[in-house]
């Protein structure tokens, strides 16, 4: 989520690091996701760690454009 945050502080005149920078860190993000849950049981119930990521899914997602 950090990584995508940096995105919005890149000057908008340079187009390809800011648009590849939060593409990079959305991937990352569901590559996360992914791993959690392998690692995790599955119970059928939401938990902070589904909570997490979900919420950093969205912020990545948000800061891409």
């Amino acid at each position: 989520m950090a990584i995508a945050l940096i995105a919005c502080f890149i000057k908008p005149l340079h187009v390809d690091p800011r648009f590849g920078l939060g593409i990079r860190a959305f991937f990352a993000a569901i590559g996360n996701t992914i791993f959690v849950g392998t690692i995790l049981p599955s119970g059928g119930l939401v938990t902070v760690s589904v909570m997490v990521n979900g919420i950093g899914l969205a912020t990545t997602f948000f800061t891409r454009g």
